[in-house]
């Protein structure tokens, strides 16, 4: 009877889903821009595929839980946009997912004035919005999210640094 048991087991297994290759790193504002008001894709499977991103970063753009700042009425310098097109050219099935479409829509955006920059820098300040870059142009490490350690470092002791004073009191604790 357990062999029967064990091969309906088996059976009610669902297969193992392949995993999903996603660009690593933290998004460009004009990508943020193009999952959210881009309608590049239908629904958040295929736009999980079309973006090389998880499914819950596709939901919390969309449904305003991060990049609050990037509304549909703001516009990128031509800087920001090529750091789009930069990022999403990482994508590891960039032609079979059809991400062309992705870096032409970036290329249509128009492009804003010094004054629209400006205000754009300053919201997303305000926002705690962080960048997609370093200063010296370095992708910025995305960090590791929960799976990263809150511990506090511990403060190493040089024995030679130690008081004369802690270490004769200590001793003449164990003599008694």
């Amino acid at each position: 009877m357990t062999d029967q048991n064990e091969a309906v087991v088996e059976e009610t297994k669902a297969p193992a889903k392949p995993k999903v290759d996603i660009i690593r790193g933290r998004m460009a504002a004009a990508m943020v821009y193009a999952v959210r008001f881009g309608n590049l894709a239908e629904g958040g499977a295929e736009k999980q595929r079309l973006f090389a991103t998880t499914v819950g970063k596709i939901y919390d753009i969309e449904k305003g839980r991060n990049f609050a700042y990037i509304t549909e009425d703001v516009k990128f310098t031509q800087e920001q946009i090529n750091d789009g097109i930069e990022w999403i050219e990482h994508h590891p099935a960039f032609d079979a997912e059809g991400a062309q479409k992705v870096v032409d829509y970036l290329k249509s955006l128009p492009v804003a004035s010094e004054e629209e920059a400006a205000k754009f820098e300053e919201l997303r300040k305000a926002s705690r919005g962080q960048k997609a870059k370093t200063e010296d142009g370095e992708p910025v490490n995305a960090g590791g999210g929960n799976r990263s350690k809150k511990g506090k470092a511990k403060k190493e002791v040089n024995p030679d640094e130690e008081s004369a004073e802690a270490v004769e009191a200590s001793a003449d604790d164990l003599l008694g």
